[in-house]
């Protein structure tokens, strides 16, 4: 690439101000619940249970009792810092929003000068800055407590070296190892980037078969850029396989799926109607009823940018500016299929999980915008709106956030009314966990161990029970229907919101008590009759 870079437009300036003051507003300087419930998944605040137990305990248990890996370890061991010197668990969350915070500028820095080296337009970047950074729900990901800003960060450098060193990742030994070296940090980032390594080696072969050079030379890059990879990757890989006989996390075993649900392959319209329409509506505060106009506009935008890239001589273009990081384009690709097939309850919902996807379409829309700069200036403008109305949007979204303050209402109940040793178990249990400061069982089984994934999956709930001695059951329940074991029944929640699948209505956390026989009746009758009421992440 040319390694005369143009500087800084102003308006890319503006939006680093922009994020930078979104950033204070929201999440740094907020307070603590109110910026959980803007950003925080439940998913993301497993990693700083577990951390806190790790600090007190030595072990790596999000329950208290099992020893877990359903976490990726890279973010895990920025954040387990904090809670060998902070023990005070809401100094601590304040922190590691810090630390995010810091990640994303460098990211910003570093997706500024991606821009730069594939010459893009002013234009394009005012709204690839946006879609990565701005628009409000790409930044409660980044901000979610989870590995989503270290994964972009991360794939960010990657990018930027390859632009940087070109076709020598591939011709030279140094520069393979180099390239190794970066795939084997984002491996532990986050594990399904072993696709971006998979992708990698693809193109280093395809490479030599092109070049015609000694198999020799090839077989040294090879070796060369594996043992990159494996520097940092292998002592994961051997600790995780000497604890638990696996390679694979535990929540990537719970959630894949092998190719059993083929209504995958056609009724995507459908599901996005089913899960994506009725999430926008709802924290949008939209009745129900014109759930079908955002359909059309989803539909709408996906053909206007499909045209758009697929006319003119756009795609010529696309495929010239994209080549020199044809891995990453090829990762998306795979990454978004693996998903879409293999993992498909986490396709519509997990928006974290596409940090690769986000940037690919980020630069795609970014090349066909042509350098003009009444276009620069007009698309500027255009994308100032869009902040602002979010900024008055803002509150509303928070207010409708009900789900996230229902497990804080909930958990600051148990935090002040039950005993430090008891133990409760509730199918996303994150959030409710660590405001509660008390030792959960999570039924989605994503942070257990192999054991649990197996209990739940052939539903033997009353071993689960005893096995993690649980004393608490937590619920959500539709409020139109009288759920019965009203004995059993200690705390209901004043916060009432659409949880997981919100054909069901309106439900409220419910909190029971009582025998592990009598929980696992209550859990059986909630999965036999609801099958859905995972809390929306």
């Amino acid at each position: 690439m040319n390694s005369r870079l143009r500087k800084t437009n102003k308006w890319e300036i503006v939006f680093f101000v922009c994020f930078c003051l979104m950033s204070f507003i929201t999440i740094l300087f907020a307070p603590l619940d109110k910026a959980v419930a803007f950003s925080v998944i439940d998913d993301g605040m497993y990693y700083y249970r577990i951390a806190q137990n790790f600090c007190t305990s030595g072990k790596f248990t999000f329950d208290g009792i099992t020893i877990t890996n359903g976490f990726h370890p890279l973010w895990f061991l920025i954040i387990l810092p904090i809670y060998f010197f902070i023990s005070n668990p809401w100094i601590a969350l304040r922190i590691a929003f810090w630390i995010i915070f810091v990640i994303l500028i460098l990211a910003f820095h570093k997706f500024l000068k991606v821009g730069k080296l594939m010459k893009l337009s002013i234009g394009g970047m005012i709204i690839a800055l946006f879609i990565v950074f701005l628009n409000i729900r790409s930044f409660t990901v980044l901000f979610s407590l989870i590995e989503a800003p270290l994964v972009l960060f991360m794939y960010l450098i990657y990018i930027n070296y390859v632009l940087k060193v070109g076709e020598k990742r591939f011709t030279n030994s140094k520069y393979a190892f180099h390239t190794g070296l970066i795939l084997g940090i984002c491996f532990l980032a986050r594990a399904d980037s072993i696709f971006l390594t998979l992708s990698y080696g693809i193109f280093l072969i395809i490479w030599f078969l092109r070049s015609k050079i000694k198999f020799s030379i090839f077989f040294r890059n090879l070796l060369t850029s594996a043992a990159g990879f494996m520097l940092l990757s292998a002592p994961y890989l051997i600790i995780n396989y000497a604890y638990f006989r696996k390679i694979m996390p535990v929540s990537g075993s719970r959630k894949i799926q092998l190719l059993s649900e083929w209504r995958w392959l056609y009724n995507p319209i459908l599901d996005i109607y089913k899960r994506i329409v009725p999430r926008i509506s709802f924290i949008l505060g939209v009745p129900d009823r014109y759930n079908w106009i955002f359909l059309l506009l989803i539909c709408f935008i996906v053909f206007f940018l499909l045209l758009l890239i697929f006319t003119g001589n756009r795609w010529k273009r696309i495929v010239v500016t994209l080549k020199p990081i044809r891995e990453f384009v090829l990762f998306s690709i795979i990454h978004f299929l693996f998903i879409y097939f293999l993992m498909p309850s986490e396709v519509f919902v997990s928006a974290w999980y596409y940090i690769s996807e986000l940037l690919i379409v980020s630069l795609l829309i970014a090349i066909i915008i042509p350098q003009k700069r009444k276009i620069s200036n007009a698309l500027g403008l255009v994308m100032l709106l869009f902040l602002f109305a979010q900024f008055l949007f803002y509150p509303t979204f928070v207010r409708n956030k009900k789900m996230t303050w229902a497990k804080i209402e909930i958990a600051e109940y148990i935090r002040n009314n039950l005993p430090k040793n008891a133990r409760l178990a509730m199918v996303d249990a994150g959030i409710t966990s660590y405001y509660s400061q008390r030792d959960f069982v999570a039924t989605c089984g994503l942070v257990g161990d192999y054991e649990t994934v197996e209990l739940i999956k052939n539903q033997q709930f009353k071993l689960l029970m005893n096995k993690y001695k649980v004393d608490y059951l937590i619920i959500g329940v539709p409020i139109n229907i009288d759920f019965g074991f009203r004995q059993n029944e200690v705390y209901v929640t004043k916060n009432r919101s659409k949880l997981g699948d919100f054909s069901q209505g309106v439900k409220e956390l419910i909190l029971y008590k009582g025998s592990s026989g009598e929980l696992s009746k209550i859990y059986f009758h909630m999965l036999s009759n609801y099958k859905d009421l995972n809390s929306l992440k």
